[in-house]
């Protein structure tokens, strides 16, 4: 029995050892591009840190301020999350190799991949999105006489 189960385990070593890296790389990937994502609207959202306070000044609320930076950031999303499906499926046939028990064209795979994607990019959007609705439109109004 101990030769069937080390026969058994030497066999699945590795494709194990490749799955694992392979989940690896995807991990740092995700949060690299999550990072990325929040660095490029927090750099935007402090650009336009006049732009804000003025339509505030103006009569804008904190919704329309959310509405316009989360706006911003699902095209983006929505443009990586299509790119990145329409690349998935070209290199499908590369990794089938690695995917165990799942075919390359399995919708639910895709579909699970896009939405944790999805799910982690919302958050990086809320963060700056939230801090565009605390600008002091009388700091920079003031600013702006000055």
């Amino acid at each position: 029995m101990a030769g069937r189960h080390t026969l058994v385990a030497a066999s699945v070593s590795r494709p194990r050892l490749l799955a694992t890296i392979v989940t690896a790389f995807a991990v740092v990937g995700v949060v690299l591009a999550v990072v990325g994502l929040y660095g490029v609207l927090s750099y935007v959202v402090a650009a336009r840190r006049r732009e804000f306070g003025v339509r505030l000044a103006l009569g804008a609320t904190a919704r329309d301020l959310i509405r316009m930076v989360v706006g911003q950031g699902a095209v983006v999303v929505a443009v990586g999350v299509a790119a990145g499906a329409a690349g998935a499926l070209m290199l499908a046939r590369a990794v089938e190799s690695v995917l165990f028990g799942v075919t390359t064209r399995e919708l639910s795979v895709y579909a699970a991949a896009a939405l944790t994607l999805t799910a982690a990019a919302a958050i990086a959007i809320w963060l700056p999105a939230r801090r565009a609705t605390r600008v002091d439109w009388v700091d920079v109004l003031r600013c702006e006489l000055v």
